[in-house]
């Protein structure tokens, strides 16, 4: 029998678990509430306010692309303070120029090129269009780096002010070049079987496993197209610094020569050959920028917006003004083009497809621009796309398709049917050529001690075994594919340009063609650029009231909550904290070996059913750095 005492225990106790159980639901309850508030604070879109008088500060980071890759996998590399590569959107440098140039708060352009890395030319001559573009409207560039790079130098050329900020600084003017590592002799000691079948003299893509130099058609080739960009490179930047082009091959030519009597000051060379506009350190840079458009009290610099924030401020008004227009729809194609699907930066043959059939069912979408930046992959992706490129076409809507860098092999498969196809002078496209490749490891195999045997019902009954030696049969049976896909891609170039079958017999053999010669010999219209591209479409449409839709694949509401996450700020500082670590050893040990993984990896990873590619050495080549 219970005490009273021991009653009003029981009592007492019931009450401060109720108490507690209480407490906790209250300050459940708070935890979350402040959680939802910080989302909403991150997470509702809002415009950041212009300064009345600001700066537009450009700080392009890395690499120039057409379209971020692989935005959700690098959203998680973000998150996780892993490293990633930058990239810099091309379009976002336009937008944020062509808007500056009309806004009256915008009173002049900073250009930061200390974290960037280069470009092909055909992207760094966009930009430095878009910068010439904004000076017309009478509001200065002004360019700084610690150290240029050829192809940051590129963009500083085109400013109206350039400047480099340390006596240590130089400017690298190097000339181009275009280097592989070759296999063969790893191949043999590995006693690897590479059997190659390939249609084309100059498809040398298949030279680094079949030799240990470049091949003499390749070198003339390569040459060649690297002349031509590089005297279009001199041309344009001596141009823009009022320059003579042939003091600048003799600065390069002679380089050590002006370092020694400038007692190995770099800086001091670039500035006496008008290179730059002078030495300035920062600080004095920033007092500069500040008598244009004023001191912010809170920073103590310059009044200023990056470009993501200008772009967010003010792109809403655009959207709003041609959401009720007729649209021509911009579709991105980079990278290397494979079968199935593929995130943005890679090309794949049933997501760009699907694509072009959004376009096609878009009953506001009245033109199509493809905006082409690959040296190809697989041929039978390849056909796979231009299946879905001529079903557009019979719907009625013009396709139009703007070359960027690199638009070559595979690349130009996907694009020989448009109803118009622009390009640049220093566009690499052509490489009209097919191979395949099967390695077999009998040998390696038979010298661990492995032996390999069977029965067949047929003699080709175990095609393409990489386990066992490859019959003449067999080899036949690969090098009429590969005939046959040569000759189907040169009928369909003849087809759709309208050219005589002869004539692409004679430009084809795998040759890769700088834009300035594509346009002589019929496999480009036009030179232009991708703006270019769009008002021809939407004239080919007949439409003059239109607006710009980018069609990508779509993202589920947990992929845009993990980028939006990832570009917050605020939580980049916390997640930098939480996951970073030294990682310097582990890069700079990769560093060395990054060109002969890459290369690898590129080809373990093109994957075509039958083993057939239309694939060009071409993005090395159109790179400037």
């Amino acid at each position: 029998m219970a005490t009273p005492r021991n009653g009003f225990l029981r009592f007492m106790g019931a009450g401060l678990r109720g108490i507690d159980i209480t407490r906790r639901v209250v300050l459940d309850v708070i935890f979350v509430a402040i959680i939802v508030i910080v989302l909403i604070v991150i997470f509702i879109p809002r415009a950041p306010p212009v300064p009345t008088s600001a700066a537009l500060k450009l700080e392009p980071q890395g690499m120039l692309v057409e379209q971020t890759p692989d935005p959700v996998q690098r959203a998680m590399r973000k998150l996780l303070g892993q490293p990633i590569q930058s990239v810099t959107r091309v379009r976002d440098l336009e937008a944020s120029l062509h808007s500056a140039a009309g806004d009256v708060h915008i009173k002049l352009v900073v250009l930061d090129l200390n974290d960037f890395s280069g470009g092909s030319l055909a992207q760094l001559e966009r930009v430095g269009r878009a910068l010439k573009a904004f000076e017309k409207s009478g509001k200065p560039v002004i360019a700084y780096a610690s150290n240029y790079s050829q192809g940051s130098y590129y963009l500083a050329a085109m400013a109206n002010q350039s400047y480099l900020t340390t006596d240590q600084g130089l400017v690298t003017m190097m000339g181009l070049a275009a280097y592989r590592n070759y296999y063969k002799d790893l191949i043999d000691r590995l006693k690897i079987q590479w059997h190659v079948f390939r249609v084309g003299k100059y498809k040398s893509f298949v030279e680094p496993y079949t030799r240990n130099d470049m091949s003499p058609a390749a070198k003339q080739e390569n040459t060649d197209l690297l002349n031509q960009l590089w005297n279009r490179y001199l041309n344009e930047v001596a141009a823009a610094r009022g320059n003579k082009t042939a003091d600048l091959i003799s600065l390069v030519n002679h380089l050590p020569a002006a370092l020694e009597d400038a007692k190995g000051n770099a800086a001091a060379v670039a500035s006496r050959s008008n290179l730059v506009d002078g030495v300035m350190s920062l600080p004095a840079l920033r007092t500069k920028f500040a008598k244009v458009v004023g001191m912010n009290q809170h920073t103590g610099s310059y009044n200023q917006i990056g470009m993501r924030a200008y772009l967010q401020a003010r792109r809403p008004e655009a959207r709003r003004a041609n959401r009720s227009w007729d649209q021509v729809a911009v579709i991105v194609a980079q990278g290397d083009i494979g079968e199935g699907s593929a995130p943005p930066g890679a090309i794949g043959s049933k997501t760009l497809s699907a694509l072009l059939s959004r376009a096609q069912r878009d009953k506001r979408v009245k033109a199509v621009v493809l905006d082409v930046d690959s040296p190809g992959g697989s041929a039978l992706a390849s056909d796979h796309i231009l299946q879905a490129e001529l079903a557009l076409e019979k719907s009625g809507k013009p396709l139009v398709v703007s070359m960027s860098g690199v638009a070559a092999s595979g690349g130009y498969w996907i694009s020989m049917a448009a109803d118009k196809i622009f390009a640049s002078p220093s566009t690499i496209t052509g490489s009209i050529g097919i191979f395949g490749m099967l390695p077999t490891f009998e040998k390696t195999l038979a010298w661990a001690g492995v032996h390999r045997d069977g029965v067949e019902t047929s003699p080709l009954a175990d095609f393409g075994d990489p386990l066992r030696p490859l019959g003449p049969e067999e080899a036949k049976v690969f090098q009429q594919i590969v005939d046959h896909g040569y000759a189907e891609f040169t009928g369909h170039v003849a087809h759709y340009r309208n050219l005589p079958l002869s004539h692409v017999q004679a430009i084809a053999q795998g040759r890769v063609w700088a834009g300035r010669d594509a346009k002589r010999i019929g496999l480009i219209d036009q030179f232009g650029d991708l703006n270019t591209a769009i008002s021809a479409a939407a004239k080919m449409a007949k439409i003059e009231r239109y607006g710009v839709t980018y069609i990508a694949p779509r993202l589920s509401a947990n992929q845009k909550f993990i980028i939006r996450l990832a570009n917050d700020p605020k939580l980049q500082s916390i997640s930098a904290h939480l996951f970073t670590g030294d990682a310097s050893y582990t890069d700079s040990a990769l560093a060395a070996f990054a060109p002969v993984l890459n290369s690898l990896k590129r080809t373990l990873a093109m994957h075509d059913k039958r083993g057939i590619y239309a694939y060009c050495f071409c993005t090395a080549l159109s790179e400037v750095h």
